[in-house]
């Protein structure tokens, strides 16, 4: 009865609560719309935009591109291909030619698209494109509805002939961009073409003869090579694993010759024993090393006795599942232009993705896609086709040896995190280009969860070597060439969300911490109160890595209390003092944070719990403070502390 009693008077006040959530959902909410017409508008520049007039350019649909089609036959100096000249964007014509004019080294343009709705009253599902991407070009004609090229580069071009014009598209598209430097071919980010049914182009199969005369035109520019891979093995202690490893490599290898080092640095003298079995049994060069952990140096070292012209190092908890995986990785890895070459993992006995290539965000390098079902085409292919990305995870990573060499090998200053992230940076700014092969996949027995706060050390060293690969490559800092500026960054988020739907500078507020009088029981201490710190430290540091520390804190990340209506909790940020171990408080603003509403779809409410805000650091006492939240519900008594693993130094 008294329960009863408790719900009745409970519900008004958890009604009045969701009210006020999406009041504040609503006006948290913008649109792709909204955003994307906002930007267009302030970036506008009609005085200066208008360079080279109409008579310099022509809109060329794709399906005039027959088999008697001639560049030659044009006065105009820059050509638009498009699918359909009514779905051009408005300001395409002036802003190719603006670009055009002041790239004088810029031969082919292509730009973003997003859709219209039935009767064009609203833009939705934009497709925001990577930087020049030769690999993803040979998947498919990832340029899009929408590209335009300098006449006079390309009027030697032998033209396709086929009746199929876009089989003629899609082969000029990779003629003109064979062996072009970066700065030849130009990414603009501005949606240049509406559709009303954006799909990857010309990615059917009826394309594969166009794809395979592209291939077989980048074979004229290979090498040499004998073709043997070195398989490079880290490893130690973990004899059964390392079995599993090696006989997926044995019994499910086909079509290509490689030999297997496995580099220990100091198993028991039992495991090494067996792993001594384990060579008689297999073969493989064994290296015992005994030294302190240092991944870089594990496989620098099995470099150095690598007798093949390839390199793939391969964790001990890696196993094969496909015959020809090696020999595909290969011939991606002799291209010329290629630097490091990855494959798809997933989680052991599941099609759950747990690395599709790695993305660098504000936050530090990210898997994006991880713990997704590879079960469906997430944002136009980019778990289904070969992509390029910026790097790849060294957990299965091959590279040519003399590209190892000249590049220098791994860091060996980043011991255990962020080297396979450094040495692929490294690639990318020799000029060549980092592939993830989707039509590979491993399996990778890493564990499918993790707990959100790993123990003190392991966080300062994360900390210390994410730092130092910042350091290494100041410009990469919160950048990603082949992931566009307005895809988010700002949040650790797995999809491919949008930056309009998340924005930390947009939300940003101040707070002042105050010292707390509460005491503090420990029956208020509950593990339902799940917490994320995503960032905590200087916020000149976290808006770029190499400016001088400044004078305020910035936090960011969420927090929510499963199993209930989170509409119902206010939240503060605890700051404790680990030398006098005094608390303070800081009010956390709520953020809408879509990656929250779709991870979280079982949880009540939990969209709006995010916080981002800021503070003077001579709001605090100098010393080092644990961070934790404290959730107070407004419906009940009820009253809920946590402290994570995470700190802060001011």
């Amino acid at each position: 009865m008294m329960e009863r009693i408790k719900e009745v008077i409970r519900a008004p006040l958890v009604r009045k609560r969701d009210y006020a959530y999406y009041r504040e959902l609503n006006k948290q909410f913008i649109s792709y719309d909204q955003w994307v017409r906002n930007i267009e508008r302030n970036s506008y520049e009609p005085d200066n935009i208008t360079v080279m007039g109409g008579s310099h350019i022509r809109i060329v649909e794709y399906r005039e591109c027959g088999p008697t089609f001639c560049l030659s036959d044009f006065s105009e100096e820059i050509l638009i291909f498009a699918a359909d000249k009514d779905l051009v964007a408005k300001e395409t014509v002036s802003l190719v030619a603006k670009s055009f004019a002041t790239r004088d080294d810029c031969l082919l343009l292509y730009g973003d698209e997003d859709e219209w709705n039935s009767n064009r009253t609203l833009r939705m599902n934009p497709w925001l494109k990577p930087e020049f991407s030769p690999d993803t070009l040979l998947s498919y004609l990832y340029y899009g509805n929408l590209f335009a090229v300098r006449v006079a580069a390309f009027v030697d071009l032998v033209w396709r002939g086929s009746q199929d014009y876009m089989e003629n598209v899609y082969d000029f598209a990779l003629k003109a961009s064979l062996g072009k430097r970066r700065e030849q071919i130009l990414h603009v980010n501005r949606v240049l073409y509406h559709s009303h049914d954006l799909k990857p182009v010309c990615a059917g199969a009826e394309y594969d003869s166009v794809r395979s005369e592209a291939k077989s035109r980048l074979k004229s520019q290979m090498e040499e090579k004998t073709g043997l891979v070195s398989v490079i093995i880290p490893s130690k202690d973990h004899p059964e694993t390392l079995e599993t490893c090696i006989s997926s490599v044995v019994n499910r290898t086909e079509g290509i010759a490689y030999e297997i080092i496995v580099v220990d640095n100091g198993s028991s003298p039992k495991n090494r024993e067996i792993i001594e079995e384990l060579k008689n049994k297999f073969g493989f060069n064994y290296i015992y090393s005994p030294s302190k952990f240092n991944f870089s140096a594990m496989c620098n070292l099995g470099a150095e006795h690598a007798n093949g012209d390839f390199l793939l190092f391969l964790n001990d908890d890696i196993e094969v599942r496909q015959k020809k995986w090696l020999a595909a990785m290969t011939h991606k890895a002799s291209l010329a232009h290629v630097g490091a070459v990855g494959a798809k993992l997933y989680y052991p006995d599941s099609k759950v993705i747990q690395h599709d290539g790695i993305t660098n965000l504000r936050l530090g390098p990210v898997h994006k896609l991880q713990f997704k079902e590879d079960r469906c085409n997430y944002y136009y292919g980019r778990n289904v086709m070969t992509q390029n990305v910026l790097a790849v995870t060294g957990a299965c990573l091959m590279v040519r040896k003399e590209v190892f060499g000249a590049t220098g090998g791994f860091d060996e200053e980043l011991a255990v995190a962020f080297n396979d992230v450094e040495f692929c940076f490294r690639l990318y700014e020799n000029g060549l280009y980092n592939v993830i092969c989707n039509d590979i996949h491993l399996w990778h027995y890493e564990s499918l969860s993790r707990g959100n706060d790993e123990d003190r050390e392991k966080q300062e060293r994360l900390q210390k070597e994410r730092s130092l690969l910042y350091q290494k490559h100041p410009m990469l800092y919160a950048k990603d060439p082949f992931y566009h500026p307005y895809l988010n960054n700002d949040i650790l988020d797995t999809n491919y969300s949008y930056a309009y739907q998340y924005s930390y500078s947009d939300v940003l507020a101040g707070a002042i911490p105050q010292i707390s009088n509460v005491k503090w029981k420990p029956e208020w201490e509950n593990e339902c109160l799940m917490i994320s710190i995503e960032y905590a430290g200087d916020l000149n540091a976290w808006e770029q890595i190499a400016s001088k520390p400044g004078a305020m804190i910035y936090l960011q990340g969420y927090a929510f209390v499963a199993g209930t209506d989170n509409a119902c909790y206010q939240k503060e940020i605890l700051l404790q003092n680990t030398k006098t171990m005094e608390i303070y408080t800081i009010f956390a603003n709520t953020i809408y944070r879509p990656d929250l509403e779709q991870n979280l779809k079982e949880e009540e409410h939990a969209a709006l719990c995010g916080f981002a805000l800021s503070f003077s650091k001579e709001e605090l006492p100098k010393g080092e403070y644990r961070i934790g939240v404290f959730a107070k519900s407004t419906c009940s008594r009820q009253k809920l502390y946590r402290f994570t693993g995470k700190y802060l130094m001011i």
